[in-house]
């Protein structure tokens, strides 16, 4: 764009010096196209300036970009690691229940084997009992027959 700014303010300046009768005129055009130089020279210096900036913004972008494309792949491979884990945990909580409801399956059948047990050891208190009544019933007829 500088270039064709140049050139064809060249041949501006060509037209305007081969074109012109006066040397007052030439002056005249020469000063004129030197300040439409200068300002386009101006101008390219402000559109270079521009260009820069916006490669600096476009750079700029495009890292954050890269940025944001890493960070959702760290989130997403987190995302993954936790529907694992999340997994992996309710399987652990099936097990879990399963053992428990094997644990009060044997706690039942403890509590009933107690029960038995106790039942068991009062009818056993229950004979002694009555064992020792009828040794000392039997004690107290072999007395008598050895008083007699």
């Amino acid at each position: 764009m500088k270039r064709m700014v140049l050139i064809g303010m060249a041949l501006f300046l060509a037209f305007m010096l081969f074109g012109c009768a006066t040397t007052k005129e030439v002056r005249d055009a020469q000063s004129k196209a030197d300040t439409a130089m200068k300002a386009a020279q101006e101008a390219s210096k402000k559109a270079d300036a521009a260009f820069s900036k916006a490669e600096g913004v476009e750079k700029r972008a495009q890292e954050a970009a890269i940025r944001s494309e890493n960070s959702a792949k760290k989130a997403e491979s987190s995302a993954e690691k936790a529907e694992s884990a999340a997994m992996r945990a309710n399987a652990a909580a099936s097990k879990a229940e399963a053992a428990a409801s094997k644990a009060e399956s044997a706690v039942s059948k403890a509590e009933g084997a107690a029960s038995r047990a106790q039942a068991a050891a009062e009818r056993a208190e229950l004979a002694a009992k009555k064992a020792e009544q009828a040794a000392q019933k039997s004690e107290v007829i072999f007395e008598k027959k050895l008083k007699k």
